[in-house]
């Protein structure tokens, strides 16, 4: 039996002031002679601060802030003297058989997007409106409930991983994977800090300028691939794979104090004592960035009925190329032409049964074998999944009329966009109406959400004399009116580049699951179709 009287709203008092920094010395004395004695006290103690602590991690959850005290000490003192109390508490415990092992089993601070301590996201909390600025391509020893996943978009912040491997596509096109150990505070499209670790940056032509920093050093990408590690005292080691960059050695105001442009050769180790010189420390070997081949698309028989059952005009299902032609799966026209099949080197193939799009080939499309004319006045659904390579403007579908296929207009354009001359989130899916046929012009619908490399995305655009609408993954993203009719003249439908005659806006990436109907989806059967599609590829 106790030898204390249980006073619960002394208790709870005595609590409430310890967790919030105000406890008086006095009170404080009193605590601590409990905490020794007393032991059904300290099971009240145990119980009020795992309370503490889940209340904490809800209203994190939630969005809501915390409780605030009404202290007049500043935040930071506050802090600074709740966690003293706090530590000399578990000290008092500690002394205790096992107890503090057991709270420290019980009961854990909330923490940023962790999973397990594997890996580790906390954004920026000093940037009010953050963009995004970088996109999960891959992710290694994904645990279930973390909040880092394949596909999750990332504002400016910190991220950190204790094991495997995790790459990164920033919004200008750079792809950095750290492994191991290692930790990369993200900075902008275009920018980045290795904090720890090692990491290997693959940068495009198109994102040239791309930064890494170290400590000490600042790498301005050139054009190339390297690889970059943090050692345990601090300083940067540099190895060019291919290409060149160009090696800061940074000042104390963070500006370049001296620099060096290193090509493919041996490490080079940067420090403000020694500078920019060769080493004999050879890095360890990180698996250079290539592309990844996409998981199929799994798709069960139900989906297959369901889009059969809707009556397209032609559903094309890349399972197989045949004399250059993929079948129509509701009958013997409209078959889909690749474009430049040869034996060695085919620009278009199938991979995954999906059609594999190269990308930067002077004849990469697929065609329609016969031209479609509208039984209704202009309208139409064309139903795909898309699963990109990288952030690109690449065209997934053009609507050309036959008229104008020597002009480059077009009447529709299904597309990625992503650093065009538009106004739109990076990376932003976008159906084009244009009436009349033109190369210029028309009422866009942009997403909000944005295309996300090496995920399978579903896309329905729907359009109707009334109406245009853009579906993402079985949601409207957006409707807009249409105040004159279209016209309604035959027309050829292209997926993979801006013209049949013109090898621009290039896609990149996989389709799938393509089908074309003489009428408007509505909302019903499009959630249908995608969830059908859903319960077999849960990512």
């Amino acid at each position: 039996m106790s030898e204390f009287p249980v006073n619960k709203n002394q208790e709870r008092r005595l609590f409430r002031q310890l967790t919030d920094g105000e406890i008086t010395p006095e009170d404080f004395r009193e605590l601590e002679s409990r905490l020794l004695k007393d032991q059904a006290f300290r099971r009240r103690y145990l119980r009020y601060l795992r309370f503490e602590g889940g209340l904490i991690e809800i209203l994190t959850e939630l969005g809501l802030p915390r409780p605030e005290s009404t202290s007049t000490l500043s935040s930071s003192r506050q802090e600074t003297r709740r966690w003293k109390l706090l530590t000399a508490c578990l000290l008092i415990m500690g002394l205790i058989g096992g107890a503090s092992g057991y709270i420290f089993r019980s009961f854990s601070l909330p923490q940023e997007a962790t999973s397990s301590n594997i890996s580790k996201w906390v954004p920026d909390s000093r940037i009010n409106t953050p963009e995004q600025i970088a996109v999960v391509r891959y992710l290694e020893h994904s645990e279930p409930g973390s909040k880092l996943r394949a596909g999750m978009w990332l504002t400016p912040g910190t991220l950190s991983i204790e094991s495997g491997r995790l790459e990164l596509e920033f919004i200008d096109g750079a792809v950095v994977a750290i492994e191991g150990a290692a930790e990369i505070r993200l900075l902008s499209g275009n920018s980045a800090t290795l904090v720890r670790g090692q990491a290997v940056a693959h940068v495009p032509e198109q994102a040239k300028g791309f930064k890494l920093n170290g400590p000490e050093a600042a790498v301005v990408d050139l054009g190339t691939e390297f690889t970059m590690s943090i050692d345990s005292a601090g300083q940067s080691h540099v190895q060019v794979l291919e290409g060149e960059v160009e090696v800061s050695l940074l000042g104390d105001d963070g500006s370049t104090w001296t620099s060096r442009r290193l090509q493919p050769s041996q490490p080079y180790k940067v420090n403000r004592d020694d500078g920019i010189q060769a080493s004999a420390d050879l890095l360890q070997q990180m698996p250079r960035i290539s592309r990844r081949t996409p998981e199929a698309l799994r798709t069960p028989d139900d989906y297959i009925r369901a889009v059969l059952a809707a009556a397209p005009v032609f559903y094309w299902r890349f399972e197989s190329i045949k004399d250059g032609k993929v079948r129509n799966e509701v009958g013997p026209k409209h078959t889909a032409i690749i474009s430049g099949v040869t034996k060695n080197a085919p620009e278009i193939f199938i991979e995954n049964h999906a059609a594999r799009f190269l990308g930067d080939r002077p004849d990469s499309f697929i065609i329609a074998s016969d031209s479609l004319s509208f039984p209704e006045q202009r309208t139409f659904t064309i139903e795909t999944w898309v699963n990109a390579d990288l952030l690109h403007h690449g065209t997934l579908a053009a609507l050309i009329p036959t008229a104008y296929e020597n002009l480059f207009f077009h009447i529709n354009l299904l597309e990625i966009c992503h650093r065009t001359e538009f106004v739109h989130s990076p990376g932003a899916f976008r159906f084009l109406n244009r009436s009349p046929p033109g190369e210029g012009g028309g009422i866009n619908i942009f997403s909000r959400e944005e295309c996300t490399p090496g995920i399978w995305q579903y896309l329905v655009a729907v359009n109707t004399p009334d109406v245009q609408q853009l579906y993402l993954n079985g949601e409207l993203v957006r409707e807009m009116g249409k105040s004159s009719p279209d016209e309604n003249e035959p027309f050829h439908i292209l997926l993979g580049q801006l013209n049949r005659r013109r090898p621009e806006r290039q896609f990149q990436g996989l389709i799938d699951e393509l089908a074309f109907y003489p009428r408007a989806l509505n909302s019903e059967e499009i959630q249908r179709h995608h969830e059908i599609m859903r319960q077999h590829n849960p990512d």
